[in-house]
């Protein structure tokens, strides 16, 4: 995962990003349809509900506006059918975005909001 952290990124703010890989249909659609706003508040709760196998698996991080972020190596169990990004920002909107599964991509952190490119 290549990522670039804009200067006036989330208002000028940090912001946490997660990616969380998904290995069932089920869990996948919940997560599709969940903004990052929601996930941010119930992805404990998630993964207490379901201790033995929440059905995803999350990679987090916090970062500052114009930081340098290296390659992200992010490991990943063949089972991955896909992935999902939550970012949290000051602003509206879901801030989310579906990630093919065992394909390198790019996220660019934005003032208002995220884009994923794939490679």
């Amino acid at each position: 995962m290549a990522v670039v952290v804009d200067q006036q990124a989330n208002q000028n703010s940090p912001i946490a990003v997660d990616v969380a890989w998904v290995f069932d249909e089920e869990r996948l659609k919940e997560l599709l349809g969940t903004s990052a706003k929601e996930w941010f508040v119930k992805k404990d709760q998630l993964k207490r509900d379901y201790p033995d196998s929440p059905g995803f698996e999350v990679w987090e991080w916090e970062w500052i506006p114009g930081q340098k972020i290296p390659t992200q190596h992010l490991p990943l169990r063949a089972n991955a059918i896909a992935g999902v990004v939550f970012a949290r920002y000051h602003t509206s909107g879901e801030h989310r975005a579906r990630i093919r599964a065992n394909h390198d991509f790019a996220l660019q952190l934005r003032k208002d909001g995220f884009a994923v490119g794939h490679e």
